[in-house]
């Protein structure tokens, strides 16, 4: 049986190096993906090596286990993107993620994943009479709690109708239109080109779409359908944690 490796993703910011080590010593880390910025505008590269150089002197973790994962930290939907292609390379192992580092955008990008990708997080308690992270902090765990994510048969569904209006070079589409998406998605099966296929569509998509805030159908009978904010951010996260992507290099 093969043995699941401990990763951890610990975000990095103006951190103390003692609050980014000390934990993945304590928690016995196998492998390691510091999160940061990209390196031509990284203020905090010198912590990044500090980091790095402790963790391999002191043999705790290896140096093939050792990932630098680079985006703009300040971008949400990018940090998101990179803590799932995190998640996906490692899905079959147990995944730690480190909330006591990055900052509070970070930390809040990080909450967020561990809710959506169902990951370990955990705070690093420091001593702030002293200003000092103790020989042996305190690691407190954080209560897992999920969210429950969309299928990947609703992104599937999502990401062609996002292709269909790039093609056209437009932002909505027609329920005629989607419903060539939904018969994309089931080649196999046979349709009625009756109203029967557009009850098929919206139970199958659209009503669940809509319900999570996905898309916006016009209220009118031959109403068009847009992709909305939440149905934009939804997608390129999920674009990702499913695979559907080609965008999946760290």
């Amino acid at each position: 049986m093969k043995t699941l490796l401990r990763v951890h993703i610990v975000p990095i910011g103006d951190d103390e190096v003692d609050r980014i080590v000390i934990p993945l010593e304590i928690g016995k880390a196998d492998r390691v993906y510091m999160v940061t910025m990209n390196k031509e505008q990284n203020l905090y590269e010198h912590i990044v090596k500090e980091a790095k150089k402790r963790l391999l002197e002191q043999n705790i973790v290896q140096a093939k286990e050792f990932f630098i994962a680079r985006c703009d930290i300040f971008n949400f939907t990018e940090l998101m993107k990179t803590f799932a292609k995190i998640v996906v390379k490692n899905r079959q192992n147990l995944i730690y993620f480190s909330l006591s580092t990055g900052g509070n955008l970070l930390s809040a990008a990080g909450m967020l994943a561990c809710l959506l990708f169902e990951v370990e997080p955990y705070f690093c308690k420091k001593d702030y009479e002293k200003n000092e992270i103790p020989f042996n902090p305190e690691i407190l765990p954080i209560p897992r709690y999920y969210i429950a994510h969309p299928k990947e048969a609703l992104i599937s569904f999502l990401s062609l109708m996002k292709k269909k209006m790039k093609k056209q070079n437009k932002n909505k589409v027609t329920k005629g239109e989607c419903l060539e998406v939904m018969k994309k998605l089931h080649p196999n099966e046979e349709f009625s080109k009756t109203p029967g296929d557009y009850n098929k569509l919206k139970f199958r998509y659209l009503d669940k779409l809509e319900e999570r805030n996905f898309i916006e159908i016009e209220n009118k009978s031959r109403g068009k359908i847009t992709i909305t904010e939440d149905g934009e951010f939804g997608l390129q996260i999920f674009s990702v944690f499913y695979g559907l992507t080609d965008d999946s290099e760290e």
